[in-house]
C-alpha cells in the first residue's frame, strides 16, 4: 500500500512535492472537499499573513466606531487580497472539468484544482516572505518572477490532475 496524505499538513506538502500522491488522495470518495477546506484555510491565512496590519486596524476599526464598519472594512480587505487566487481556482476546476471528458466529476475535478492552487499560494507566500525579512520593495521583475514560478508551478500539477481525472476508472454520467 503507498503513502496516502490524511492531515491537513500532509495534504499540502503532499501538493508541492508529491503532487501525485496528494492528486490520488484528493480524488478519493471519502475524502471529497477536503483539498476544497485547504484552500481555503490557505486562503485566511495568506490574508492575515499578508495584511495583519489591516486586519488589526479593521479589528480597531470594529471596536472604536461599530461592528458594521469593522466588518464591511474587513471583508472589503478579504475580497481584495483574495480575487486572483479565487480566479485561479475557479478557472482550474472548469479547465480540469473540461479535460476530463467522459469521466468529469464536477466536484472532484475542483478538488483536483485545489490540489493545484496549493503552489501558486505557497510560492506567493514564501516570495512575500522573503522581500518582507529582506527589508527591500520588490521590483516589477521580482513580482513578474514570482507569479511566473507560481503559475508555471501550478499549471504542472494541473495537467497532472487533467491527467489524474481522464484515468478515473468510474466514468460519471
Amino acid at each position: 500500500m503507498s503513502w496516502r496524505p490524511r492531515s491537513f499538513i500532509d495534504r499540502i506538502g503532499a501538493a508541492l512535492v508529491a503532487p501525485r500522491a496528494a492528486l490520488a488522495a484528493a480524488d478519493a470518495q471519502d475524502a471529497a472537499g477536503r483539498t476544497g477546506t485547504d484552500a481555503a484555510v490557505l486562503l485566511l491565512f495568506g490574508v492575515f499573513a499578508v495584511h495583519t496590519t489591516q486586519v488589526a486596524v479593521s479589528i480597531w476599526l470594529g471596536v472604536a466606531d461599530s461592528i458594521a464598519s469593522g466588518l464591511s472594512a474587513l471583508v472589503a480587505l478579504i475580497g481584495r487580497s483574495v480575487g486572483t487566487d479565487l480566479v485561479f481556482i475557479l478557472v482550474a476546476g472548469v479547465v480540469v472539468t473540461a479535460a476530463a471528458g467522459k469521466r468529469r466529476s464536477m466536484g472532484r475535478d475542483f478538488d483536483l484544482a485545489c490540489v493545484a492552487y496549493v503552489p501558486f499560494v505557497a510560492v506567493k507566500l514564501l516570495s512575500y516572505l522573503v522581500v518582507s525579512l529582506a527589508g527591500i520593495e520588490p521590483t516589477r521583475a521580482v513580482t513578474d518572477s514570482a507569479m511566473l514560478l507560481a503559475i508555471g508551478w501550478s499549471v504542472v500539477v494541473l495537467a497532472l490532475g487533467i491527467a489524474h481525472a481522464r484515468q478515473r476508472e468510474d466514468a460519471v454520467a
